[in-house]
């Protein structure tokens, strides 16, 4: 216990992974199942809501009401992560977590998460589309004047190529900044038992005091598991070459591309099924892990879990 890099938190991540997959498969299993059965009621909730107050609003108004609750059902989708987040939290506090107790737990806090996804979108929605508003004046700026110091198809064709560089920038460093922002929100939910408005404004102050590292490992975070995905996509895809080499052998017509179509079509599925089970959870391990790092740096929080272990030690004895 104590304060590590990003290579341990990874490595910590996967053996975590391993020790908990079991309970990480049961808990996924029956959250899986409760969240879609769960969210038939939610999205005619959500429908009867639009059909009763959109009318009374006008278009920004009806707009509005719409994003808050996309805001909403994410954060209800979300709060996946609070069980997972439970679940590792044994390896701190030493108190085992079953995948039924962690499945109660994150649907009894899916409200606040609910509620600070909501509040994040009135805090940060403005500040986001004012940033918008601005780039892309500028972007027209740029666009009009190619248009007009070069030929119309040439300055259209540069114009759409920034247009589509600029979108794609544009995306990635508002949702990098957005979920960096919001990274401890939901361990604090989870951890400290925090509101709404506690929860995004720790995490907040938390991310400020190393702000640029917490975005680099966020970012470090996502493309870890992206890589571990498309390493195993890349291993299937390498079984799929050896098997077709096999079969050129023994003069199989069939050409590799088509093959290459046919087993993928066949392994699809079970595939999407394991790296859901796999990549799912290590997110929420790897934010898990982060969260207490940051609160061993800055609140020396391992030496008040030091404490709490040794008080259980004595209670027992």
């Amino acid at each position: 216990m104590g304060v590590l890099n990003f290579a341990e938190i990874m490595d910590k991540s996967i053996e975590i992974l391993k020790k908990k997959l079991k309970s990480l498969i049961f808990y996924n299993l029956g959250y899986g199942v409760i969240l879609f059965l769960s969210s038939i009621p939610l999205i005619i909730a959500g429908s009867v809501i639009i059909a009763i107050f959109a009318p009374i609003f006008d278009a920004w108004g009806g707009m509005l009401i719409i994003c808050l609750l996309i805001a909403s059902l994410v954060g209800f989708i979300m709060s996946f992560k609070i069980g997972v987040m439970k679940i590792v939290s044994e390896e701190y506090t030493g108190e085992e977590v079953f995948a039924f107790d962690a499945i109660k737990e994150s649907f009894k806090k899916s409200p606040k998460v609910m509620g600070m996804y909501s509040l994040a979108f009135l805090i940060y929605g403005p500040v986001i589309a004012s940033v918008i508003y601005v780039l892309n004046r500028f972007y027209y700026e740029i666009g009009m004047s190619l248009l007009l110091n070069q030929n119309a198809v040439t300055g259209m064709v540069i114009s759409t190529l920034i247009g589509i560089v600029f979108i794609i920038l544009l995306v990635v460093g508002i949702t990098t900044l957005y979920t960096s922002l919001l990274i401890f929100s939901i361990p604090i939910i989870t951890f400290e038992d925090g509101g709404v408005i506690y929860s995004l404004k720790k995490s907040f102050i938390m991310v400020k005091k190393n702000f640029w590292r917490i975005v680099g490992c966020n970012i470090l975070i996502y493309l870890s598991v992206i890589a571990i995905r498309v390493s195993i996509e890349s291993f299937v895809g390498l079984l799929v070459a050896v098997f077709f080499i096999v079969l050129r052998i023994f003069d199989n017509n069939q050409s590799f591309m088509t093959m290459l179509y046919a087993v993928s079509g066949v392994l699809r599925n079970p595939l999407n099924i394991i790296t859901y089970f796999i990549f799912a959870p290590l997110n929420a391990i790897m934010i898990s892990l982060l969260y207490f790092n940051e609160r061993f740096k800055q609140e020396g929080f391992d030496l008040v879990l030091k404490l709490r272990k040794i008080r259980r030690m004595k209670e027992r004895n």
